[in-house]
């Protein structure tokens, strides 16, 4: 809990959604440069059973070393 006011992010409309199979390491950054309003790197339906362990890690090391965000971006 934090102990200091925080400013809600103003509402917008999500005009596209990108989802990303953890498996897929040469997707990330092809998602992280596209324009669009959402990216999700998935770890469910798009990853088959045996791979869930590696795409964990190729997410989290993704989510270290990728920039996904940009001057524009609005998190």
């Amino acid at each position: 809990m934090s102990f200091f006011p925080i400013e809600q992010a103003p509402a917008r409309l999500n005009r596209s959604e990108l989802a990303v199979p953890g498996s897929q390491l040469n997707m990330f950054q092809k998602a992280a440069d596209s324009d669009v309003d959402i990216i999700f790197l998935d770890l469910e339906d798009a990853v088959a059973p045996d791979e869930k362990e590696t795409a964990r890690k190729n997410i989290i090391k993704a989510l270290n070393e990728i920039d996904w965000g940009g001057e524009n971006h609005v998190y």
